[in-house]
């Protein structure tokens, strides 16, 4: 499932290896910014997908929009099966090209780095740009539609499950003795960025060395003109800081260009 980028088993582990210590420092001070599933078959030319890219790398999460301590590595992704992209696309009564608008392979898209701190909370970000508003707006359509939590956490479910039973590499795999719950999608209220925001959060309960401890990942989706800004914002015990997340999308959607 690639609509948001996130390595779950990987990420899951790392933070019930960091077991119930947490916290979030205070974010640098932010700089001030401003149902239908139909997407739009409108093509540009090969020089507007290359400037498109440039303007989504220029936008995105960057270490200086951290607090000091934290730090950034190469960014990340999870494959899945193709089958939980058709059961999700299904699910949400779209197809799997729709869907993928935001997908990792879109070429218009520009990942952020990884982002973590010393208490196992963990950032991360994309943007891309559409074609045109209206792709954009379908997309979202599909991810404030009703259907979209409970779809979503059947997939996820199904993501933790596959990457369990074949790990991309050895370290993604629970330790003895850790066993991950039942995972929960609710969405999450998040102040309007841009033209439209949407926000959901994921709880995985998880079980290590007779401790039991909740994961949180955040999703957030933000759009403005025919670019869409996407976070992910994870920790263990508490969520990530409310304050630092909105503080992080501000600072991005600030940065989109609004064609």
């Amino acid at each position: 499932m690639r609509i948001f980028r996130a390595p779950l088993v990987a990420l899951l582990l790392a933070l019930a290896v960091a077991g119930c210590t947490s916290g979030t420092p205070s974010p640098k001070a932010s700089s001030s910014s401003g149902g239908s599933t139909s997407v739009s078959t409108a093509t540009t030319q090969p020089q507007d997908l290359a400037a498109d890219k440039a303007l989504a790398e220029a936008a995105s999460l960057k270490l200086s929009d951290f607090p000091t301590g934290w730090t950034s590595t190469p960014s990340t992704s999870s494959s899945s099966d193709s089958s939980i992209d058709q059961d999700l696309a299904t699910c949400l009564h779209t197809s799997v090209p729709i869907l993928m608008t935001n997908g990792a392979e879109n070429p218009r898209r520009a990942d952020s780095p990884d982002f973590s701190d010393s208490n196992a909370n963990q950032a991360s970000g994309n943007v891309t740009y559409g074609t045109d508003v209206s792709q954009i707006r379908g997309w979202f359509a599909i991810l404030q539609g009703a259907r979209f939590p409970t779809c979503l956490q059947q997939a996820l479910k199904a993501v933790i499950a596959n990457q369990l039973a074949h790990p991309s590499n050895p370290s993604d795999t629970l330790p003895a003795g850790a066993s991950i719950g039942d995972t929960t999608v609710a969405q999450l209220s998040f102040p309007t960025l841009g033209d439209q925001s949407v926000a959901y959060r994921v709880t995985v309960p998880i079980n290590f060395n007779g401790l039991s401890v909740d994961a949180y990942i955040d999703f957030v989706a933000i759009q403005k003109g025919r670019a869409v800004a996407s976070f992910s914002f994870s920790g263990t015990s508490t969520p990530f800081s409310s304050e630092m997340a909105v503080q992080l999308s501000t600072l991005t959607v600030g940065r989109l260009v609004n064609t």
